[in-house]
């Protein structure tokens, strides 16, 4: 019954979506700024609880607009986890920035306030904030290491569609909030992004930044009329079509974060006291959403190969993936701007002022273990567990 239920769902949003985008085509509104494009960037805005959205073509442009809009640039330093995506880091370097790597909690995988408060230093502009396979960070205590430091907050929300930490929506904490909307998402755009934030003024340089005179009428507001042209000179809207798109998948992001929630408590209830593994465990606070790469685990012993515990779960019929991530904090193109700067442009560039800082070394232990040993469940089981099959998953596991 619930396989028919999600079937008829899912059948139902994709006919939702054709018929919007036929009528679309149609009518001839495949570019700029069709009213339906800014109706979904004040409704996904209104979703999160923000006052403003601004649609771009992708989540790693979105970060980067937010850093223009926060002022980061040259020397500065930007606190990100290596435990994500890269495209966390390379807005950060794209700035002329500095990423200054934090390790994550033991227990819940997130970016550690701990290790952020340790890591600051007066050239700390930023700090990026990762909500990895839609595991809320822990918000409460990163807020009050960044109390009282002019030191801007930015939240990736980009796994963790539909999350909340406490009663406000992942994406409600920091100054910005970004959300991928790429296809693989559950908003999905095909490809594109939402920022959102309370700022006024961020809301008006960040569409100065991608969106060219969009907003120019209002340049005035932050002394930028001469830009009123021509903007920054990037481009970097989304296609009206995958707001479209988006903004259908938007009406049943509860109903699928609900089956996953429902899904995550049954593999924590079944898999928490095996003993070879260790299971994400975030504050009390933290409601998952968006549950982006699937269900993490943490095998515990090396008496078996993490390859061959992901062979075994293939030959029973469940599919995961080892850790996805490759260890940024050890990447010279992240650790040592003058080697950045020489290999991308062909020359040392002594003028960059990104070539007089030296090579930086991190040690992120809790990182790199989950780097030798964490295993992600497909999202598919997320969606349709039998009990069959979460007992032989069970039964896998504990032979570790």
């Amino acid at each position: 019954m619930h396989h028919l239920k999600r079937t008829l769902i899912s059948t139902h949003r994709r006919a939702r979506q054709i018929a919007r985008v036929v009528r679309t085509v149609w009518r001839g509104d495949i570019s700029r700024y069709p009213a339906f494009v800014e109706a979904f960037e004040r409704r996904y805005a209104e979703t999160v609880g923000r006052a403003y959205g601004l649609s771009l073509c992708n989540g790693t442009s979105a970060l980067e607009a937010a850093l223009f809009a926060a002022g980061v640039g040259p020397g500065d330093e930007v606190i990100v986890p290596s435990c994500t995506f890269h495209a966390s880091i390379d807005p950060i370097v794209n700035a002329g920035a500095v990423p200054v790597f934090a390790d994550v909690e033991e227990k819940s995988w997130t970016l550690s306030p701990v290790e952020v408060q340790s890591n600051i230093t007066p050239r700390t502009r930023a700090v990026i904030v990762v909500h990895v396979w839609g595991i809320p960070a822990a918000m409460g205590p990163l807020m009050a290491v960044l109390n009282n430091r002019n030191i801007t907050l930015i939240e990736d929300v980009s796994h963790a569609h539909g999350a909340r930490w406490g009663d406000r929506a992942c994406g409600a904490f920091g100054r910005f909030g970004v959300f991928s909307l790429q296809g693989s998402k559950p908003v999905a755009a095909g490809e594109g992004a939402m920022v959102v934030t309370d700022h006024w003024a961020d809301f008006l340089r960040m569409s100065m930044w991608g969106h060219f005179d969009r907003h120019s009428a209002h340049f005035s507001d932050i002394d930028a009329e001469e830009f009123c042209y021509t903007g920054v000179g990037y481009k970097r809207r989304m296609a009206p079509l995958g707001a479209l798109l988006a903004d259908v998948d938007l009406d049943y992001l509860s109903y699928y974060n609900r089956v996953k929630r429902h899904t995550v408590g049954r593999l924590d209830a079944e898999l928490g006291d095996v003993p070879g593994i260790a299971i994400a465990r975030p504050s009390r606070e933290a409601v998952r959403g968006g549950f982006y790469q699937g269900y993490p685990i943490l095998l515990l012993g090396d008496r078996v190969s993490r390859a061959t515990v992901l062979r075994t779960l293939k030959a029973e019929g469940i599919d995961a993936i080892a850790y996805p991530f490759p260890l940024h904090h050890r990447l010279r193109v992240y650790t040592d701007p003058a080697y950045r700067h020489q290999h991308l442009r062909g020359r040392q560039g002594p003028g960059n002022p990104q070539t007089d800082i030296p090579r930086a070394e991190f040690s992120l232990p809790v990182t790199e273990r989950l780097a030798d040993h964490l295993i992600l469940l497909a999202p598919r089981h997320l969606l349709t567990l039998s009990q069959s099959t979460l007992n032989t998953l069970r039964r896998i596991l504990s032979a570790l």
